[in-house]
């Protein structure tokens, strides 16, 4: 009944430890002075004491509320504390008023058999005063715990004012909470939780001790922060009333960062993926191959954007338990996050587990750790599951591949051992009318890369993969757009650059392609005939490349949307880094930033705080068109006319950053 509670032994003859309760001995025969059973702190080891033997933990001591017994010259009487300063503590007598309080010194004062005597419900309320107010069950049992990481971990926290405690402490809490979860508050959580089947409360509560236990070893790492993290919260809170601005201290924003990194990798996980996030699908199917206990749901709306099946079939291949991957339709007109929810936690009852829920961060928060990608182990089993190993099944594919390559692309494959290849990734997902144009690839750009990659960086061979050129309306050759690469690789590479964009929709790559991770071969047999490079705008293709340990390079520009994020990635072996340009290389592109960031700024204005998934320009133009966006109502608006002001391709102090990246590493020799 009484296991956590914190306390102090003082046995004769020895110095005083502290411990936690694990059982409460006093029930039938039991052996006297042998009340508790208690784990000495910071170890495993159990003792057994005598209740006269237990005292009030240092951390309790100074906490307002908590209940103690006094025996001084006055004889044995019970209260509470209402102060503690310089060694002695302000006790109201029990059953006392306001005017009944009484000063002792802290060594007449010890643990209350009340306490021990309180029924489970009753003690937690006394431990957590304030903080679990109105709370009750497992929210509760998460709050009892968390209190406890304050008190140890909080420096000053039995000094604080009752405006802090009562109203900061509380709130903050709160916005952790949200800030780390799929967007869900507590009081939206753990009532859900608390209405599972009987069966599953067990699971519930051992899911809230976890849950806290993450939160307490964050505020551990953090302890020289937390206290600066909350007076400037209590200001903005108390003072300026406004709290959506506490991520302007990087302290917080840190430890929110670090506190869901902690949680992802601790509890068993659902992923949540929108159907328009296929970018995000590589990152969530290698965290599905590490994490055994990880689900996913991937949702599905009535949208241009939407490619849920396609990421429902790629997930599945990367479990053996198809199930652990489940579609979810969104009914036209209901509420997404609702219907998420709802989704959610009916298949956790159906699952008979208890998971915390992540958006489509969830790869990237799980796989940033270093020591995932010290060996090989995870590696070679991302590397058998999507097919490129030869326990995955490459080699019964790598004949029919250099045929394939030799006679469809003209690629002289016997030449391509131990030569320099560069893979050069294009892009026109914002053509089509999705979200960041500006990471879209340039047609300039791809010339200035290539004519570099062959004539000053020192690569033998260049390829050109990932997406085909959009024919959108105003085209003014439908047939010289769809050859542009063809054309790039004729008169710039002259046999050493190859066009292999959109290749699996090549009927002739049916004889060694026959499903989205049999494309991957193509990447293994460069990787493995040659020293391979791959480049190209931020893309999720390429962390599927660095993921199956081929030395890739993204690039973005200075004050990219999102950077943030994959910045995790950076300098932990996974092989996945970044080169910063000034800006991007497409004209579209830096007419989007030019507008979007660089006026705003210059007129004393912020920045459009994210990016607008369509340019309705692009969705008018692309009306009719495959493969692009589609609107029912496409707004008739022309392309800015500032766009043909910029100038195309890469800045050449940009080319420069580009051509050092991809040479400052020595060639391999294989």
């Amino acid at each position: 009944m009484f296991e956590d509670l914190h306390v102090e032994i003082r046995r004769p003859g020895q110095l005083p430890v502290y411990g936690q309760v694990l059982r409460d001995l006093r029930g039938g025969a039991h052996v006297p002075g042998e009340d508790f059973e208690v784990r000495i702190g910071g170890t495993d080891t159990p003792v057994r004491v005598s209740l006269a033997q237990l005292y009030a933990h240092p951390a309790m001591r100074y906490t307002a509320g908590a209940h103690v017994r006094v025996e001084n010259a006055g004889g044995v009487w019970y209260g509470q504390i209402v102060h503690y300063e310089s060694g002695f503590y302000d006790i109201r007598l029990g059953g006392g008023g306001d005017d009944d309080i009484i000063r002792v010194p802290v060594s007449e004062v010890s643990l209350s058999e009340t306490v021990l005597a309180m029924p489970q419900s009753r003690l937690l309320a006394a431990w957590t005063p304030n903080i679990s107010k109105g709370a009750e069950g497992s929210e509760q049992i998460f709050l009892a715990r968390l209190r406890r990481g304050f008190e140890e971990h909080l420096p000053g926290f039995g000094r604080l004012s009752q405006d802090v405690v009562q109203t900061v402490l509380p709130d903050l809490v709160r916005r952790w909470f949200y800030d780390v979860s799929f967007g869900i508050n507590a009081t939206e959580w753990w009532p859900v939780l608390d209405r599972f089947p009987p069966q599953m409360q067990r699971q519930v509560s051992a899911f809230a001790k976890a849950l806290a236990d993450c939160f307490i070893a964050q505020m551990k790492q953090s302890r020289t922060h937390l206290a600066r993290i909350l007076t400037r919260y209590a200001h903005l809170l108390l003072v300026v009333k406004e709290v959506r601005t506490r991520f302007d201290d990087e302290h917080y924003g840190l430890f929110v960062q670090q506190l869901s990194d902690r949680i992802v990798v601790d509890l068993p996980l659902m992923g949540i993926l929108g159907g328009e996030m296929s970018g995000d699908m590589f990152g969530i199917g290698a965290t599905l191959i590490a994490k055994p206990n990880s689900l996913l749901m991937v949702t599905q709306k009535d949208d241009p954007l939407d490619h849920a099946d396609s990421l429902v079939a790629f997930t599945r291949g990367c479990v053996s338990d198809g199930s652990r991957v489940r579609k979810v339709v969104i009914p036209k007109g209901k509420n997404v996050n609702e219907t998420i929810r709802k989704e959610a936690f009916d298949w956790m009852q159906k699952a008979n587990c208890i998971c915390w829920l992540k958006g489509y961060e969830l790869g990237t928060r799980f796989l940033n750790r270093r020591e995932l990608w010290r060996g090989s182990e995870l590696r070679n089993r991302i590397r058998t599951v999507w097919g490129v190993s030869d326990a995955g099944g490459f080699t019964s594919k790598h004949d029919a591949l250099a045929t394939w390559l030799e006679k469809r692309h003209k690629v002289p494959v016997g030449k391509l051992a131990r030569s320099k290849v560069l893979v050069i990734w294009s892009r026109f997902t914002g053509k089509k009318g999705e979200i960041h144009i500006e990471h879209d690839t340039s047609f300039e750009g791809t010339r200035q890369l290539i004519d570099r990659a062959l004539n000053a960086w020192g690569f033998d061979f260049v390829f050109i993969a990932g997406d085909k050129p959009i024919v959108h309306r105003d085209v003014g050759s439908v047939e010289g757009r769809k050859h542009k690469f063809d054309e790039m690789c004729a008169v710039i590479g002259k046999g050493r650059a190859f066009n292999l964009t959109c290749f699996w929709e090549d009927e002739t790559s049916r004889m060694w392609c026959g499903g989205r991770m049999d494309q991957f071969k193509l990447y293994e047999f460069l990787h493995r005939v040659a020293d391979t490079r791959h480049l190209g705008m931020r893309s999720g293709n390429l962390e599927a490349m660095a993921l199956m340990g081929y030395w890739v390079r993204y690039m973005e520009e200075e004050g990219s949307w999102g950077a943030s994020r994959m910045t995790h990635w950076h300098d932990i072996g996974l092989g996945y880094e970044r080169i910063v340009i000034s800006l991007p290389p497409t004209r579209s592109g830096k007419h989007f930033v030019h507008t979007l960031r660089t006026v705003p700024v210059s007129l004393g204005k912020k920045a459009t705080a994210s990016a607008p998934k369509m340019m309705t320009y692009i969705t008018f133009r692309n009306r009719g068109v495959p493969g692009t966006v589609q609107v029912a109502k496409p707004k008739d608006e022309p392309k800015p006319p500032d766009i043909a002001k910029q100038v195309k391709g890469f800045a050449p102090k940009d080319l420069l950053e580009i051509g050092r990246h991809l040479t400052s590493v020595n060639w391999s020799r294989r």
